[in-house]
């Protein structure tokens, strides 16, 4: 072992050469042998200049460092679509609802994986993510802020899976480019009762009860026997009905927690319940209130329903009209009689104020009615 003037170079039975030093009565070793004995002095030479200039690293701490950045760098490159399949999931496990995760995969699988598939995580600024909010085609606000929601979500769960450091989907304004507004039909109630008409008999109580109580259709489909009050003219929504990925029926709670509620039921929609539960309902307190229409102890099917109200909206020249467009109706009724935003929520199952402003709108009938209201003074 020859000892130079700052550290030592051993020559080890390998015949590589190790080079350390003392700093503060500890020993410190080079990261790696050198196969020649110059390259020992030169990293030696390194150090020393290092400390002289209060620069130096210990290159334990270094060597870490690099080891670590590695790690993250080869995390970061897993590609987006292999991500996309495992926080899909990972959703799945923890319980989200499988409308939920099919909406989520259709998004991503329609609009982010044909740009950002092949792109590992790490590649995925937010650059790239403006470029491509700013390049879709027009489309409504709300789909394009669902988009940009299930994006980042699924970019946030990379950061919480130490993937990436930070979520790229976070862009000012990226929500509101090319806004288009979400249009909604508003029916009269004669086209409600010819809509309803148009229906077999045994399909007809969703139409009033989706116009007349503003139930979603899972709540509908969800609903028993023992859910409705007919004396005291209630309705309980006490489950939801959604479609499970291999088109099973799967009962759940509804959709939120203000989803569970009372709603108080007009006479004339207490009348046609009864007939309906009457000719309809299997007698047990569980019996489905609308079910298959081959089938009373099978809820009915979303499919089958729109197999009918698709060709009566269009009937009574409707064509496009959406079963959840009789919820909105009911809630714009509300809204146009003077409900306030409390009984909105309340009647809707929401929970968000801001959801039950949209049926305080201005609709073109009711903006003439009030321009006419203008003449009379």
């Amino acid at each position: 072992m020859k000892r130079s003037r700052f550290g030592n170079i051993q020559k080890l039975p390998s015949g590589r050469y190790r080079a350390r030093f003392k700093l503060r009565g500890e020993w410190i070793n080079a990261p790696q042998t050198f196969p020649l004995k110059t390259p020992a002095e030169l990293w030696l030479a390194q150090q020393q200049t290092a400390i002289a200039l209060g620069i130096w690293v210990d290159p334990r701490v270094a060597k870490a460092e690099a080891e670590a950045k590695a790690i993250k760098k080869r995390k970061g490159g897993k590609l987006f679509k292999d991500w996309a399949d495992e926080y899909l999931e990972k959703l799945k496990k923890e319980g989200r609802s499988p409308n939920t995760t099919r909406s989520y995969a259709s998004k991503i699988n329609h609009w982010i994986i044909p740009t950002f598939g092949d792109t590992p995580l790490d590649e995925i600024t937010r650059e790239k993510v403006r470029e491509f909010f700013d390049g879709l085609p027009e489309m409504n606000q709300t789909t394009r802020k669902n988009l940009f929601l299930t994006f980042s979500s699924y970019m946030a769960g990379a950061v919480d899976a130490e993937l990436i450091e930070d979520n790229p989907v976070k862009i000012k304004g990226a929500t509101r480019k090319n806004p288009t507004p979400t249009k909604h039909t508003v029916l009269t109630p004669s086209q409600v009762a010819d809509l309803a008409s148009l229906m077999p008999d045994k399909l007809q109580i969703t139409i009033w009860l989706a116009a007349y109580a503003g139930l979603r259709f899972g709540e509908i489909v969800g609903l028993q026997r023992q859910d409705i009050d007919l004396e005291n003219r209630l309705i309980h929504v006490e489950r939801s009905i959604k479609r499970g990925e291999n088109g099973a029926h799967i009962v759940g709670p509804p959709k939120s927690a203000a989803g569970y509620r009372t709603l108080a039921i007009s006479d004339t929609l207490a009348e046609r319940l009864k007939q309906h539960l009457a000719k309809f309902t299997l007698s047990a307190p569980t019996s489905w209130v609308v079910s298959a229409l081959t089938d009373g102890f099978a809820p009915l099917s979303n499919k089958t329903l729109h197999s009918r109200f698709n060709p009566a909206a269009k009937a009574i020249g409707l064509e496009g009209l959406r079963f959840h467009d009789l919820r909105h109706t009911h809630l714009t009724w509300l809204g146009r009689a003077g409900a306030t935003n409390a009984e909105l929520m309340h009647r809707a199952g929401h929970s968000n104020v801001d959801t039950v402003m949209i049926y305080q709108h201005a609709d073109q009938a009711r903006d003439a009615a009030l321009a006419a209201a203008l003449d009379r003074g």
